[in-house]
């Protein structure tokens, strides 16, 4: 009977070893960590000059709480390689790995440079972003409308780069169509395991000869997992989630100069009635909670001040 139970007891662990070895489509996504990065960098291609040299830089800067789950806010920018100040936000998705591996999306903005919530479309509930049928070759879906389609290529392909050689990767192939079903545009992507997106190139096909231009080619350039990866280059302070809220909420900021940092709350008549930050801060993104359970219900004023920066917004406290 002992050698009964013991046999039980290893099958078991050999059972959860198997389940913690088994791939999910979250191995080969940015590890949804604040301050993981990874940059791809995209070379000028001379026939299409309007396309300059730049760098592309998707990063995990913070959290964000959406229908009561917690979500890493991913954010895409472009520097220019002969303008690095011109930044700009391409697209900022919220994004979560659920209890099987699939990466979900709770929100997008993926146009224009907001990077507030309250402007994002919020999807609920989440829809899958990078779920577990793209280690599948093969697989294939229709992205929102008929005009846009996922393709899985390969899940074993190999990816030569600047930054080194990866081995079995994802190989997917986003196609656009115009309205009558020719395809405009194919975007091609490999996935590392670990790491996300190391290669992508862009084409069109050309008239009626079958022969592809090529448009654009970005390869990994560096990948970061322990430090915070963008530092912003402007103060900013952004409207609290959710709003109206009780009696907590979550308020977001950013620093691009390290200092002394207050954050407080006032009521309508101009009294302080809380101070959320006091404190010296280094430059970067940041989150706070605000618990109004001692206060009555009503409008207040939340204030950031830092050095000569200062901004004040809105909240409305309903109990």
């Amino acid at each position: 009977m002992t050698k009964f139970v013991l046999l039980i007891a290893i099958f078991a662990l050999l059972s959860i070893s198997n389940i913690s070895n088994a791939q999910s489509a979250s191995d080969y996504f940015i590890p949804l960590k604040v301050g993981n990065y990874l940059n791809l960098h995209t070379v000028d291609i001379p026939n299409y000059s309007t396309w300059g040299a730049r760098t592309t830089r998707f990063y995990v800067d913070r959290t964000d709480n959406i229908s009561g789950e917690t979500y890493f806010r991913q954010l895409g920018v472009e520097i220019m390689d002969n303008n690095t100040p011109d930044t700009s936000s391409f697209q900022v998705f919220w994004l979560r790995k659920d209890s099987v591996g699939n990466v979900l999306v709770g929100a997008m903005i993926v146009s224009g440079n907001s990077k507030d919530l309250d402007s994002a479309l919020v999807i609920y509930p989440a829809g899958p972003m990078f779920s577990n049928d793209y280690l599948t070759a093969g697989y294939s879906r229709f992205l929102g409308s008929m005009n846009s389609k996922d393709s899985v290529v390969s899940v074993t392909e190999t990816a030569v780069t600047p930054a080194g050689t990866f081995l079995n990767c994802i190989k997917v192939c986003s196609t656009n169509y115009d309205s009558i079903g020719n395809i405009v545009l194919r975007n091609y992507q490999y996935y590392a395991r670990g790491m996300g997106i190391v290669y992508e190139y862009r084409d069109i096909p050309v008239n009626e000869t079958h022969t592809d231009a090529l448009i654009s080619s970005r390869t990994i350039s560096s990948i970061n997992d322990n430090q915070l990866a963008y530092t912003p280059n402007t103060f900013s302070l952004e409207q609290n989630y959710p709003n109206p809220f009780n009696p907590s909420t979550t308020i977001n900021y950013s620093l691009s100069k390290a200092g002394k940092v207050r954050l407080s709350v006032y009521d309508m008549t101009g009294s302080k009635v809380a101070t959320i930050v006091n404190e010296n801060k280094p430059a970067g993104s940041y989150t706070v909670h605000f618990n109004g359970r001692n206060l009555a219900s009503g409008i207040y004023l939340y204030r950031l001040e830092s050095g000569t920066y200062s901004a004040v917004r809105k909240f409305i406290l309903l109990k």
